[in-house]
C-alpha cells in the first residue's frame, strides 16, 4: 500500500463515474494513514491504524474488481 498504488486505485474507481461517499471517505482514509507515515514514521498510531488501512485497502481493491465485472450499460444507439 504506497502512494503511488493509492493513486492508481484512485483512478480506477473513478473511472466508473461518480463514487459514493463511502468511497471517497476510504480513500481520503487511506491518503490520511500514508501521509503519517510518510511524515512520521515512528508514530506509535501507526500500528493501531495499520490494519484499520489495510481493511479499507482490500475493500477498495474488491470494489474496484466488481465495478469491472460489472457489465457495460447499453446505450440508447444500440438498441
Amino acid at each position: 500500500m504506497t502512494r503511488d498504488e493509492l493513486n492508481a486505485l484512485t483512478a480506477l474507481l473513478r473511472r466508473y463515474g461518480n463514487a459514493p461517499r463511502s468511497v471517497d471517505q476510504a480513500l481520503e482514509a487511506i491518503d490520511a494513514y500514508l501521509t503519517l507515515a510518510e511524515s512520521h514514521p515512528d508514530a506509535a498510531a501507526l500500528t493501531y491504524e495499520h490494519g484499520h488501512a489495510l481493511d479499507l485497502w482490500h475493500a477498495l481493491q474488491d470494489t474496484a474488481a466488481a465495478l469491472a465485472l460489472r457489465p457495460a450499460p447499453i446505450s440508447p444507439q444500440a438498441a
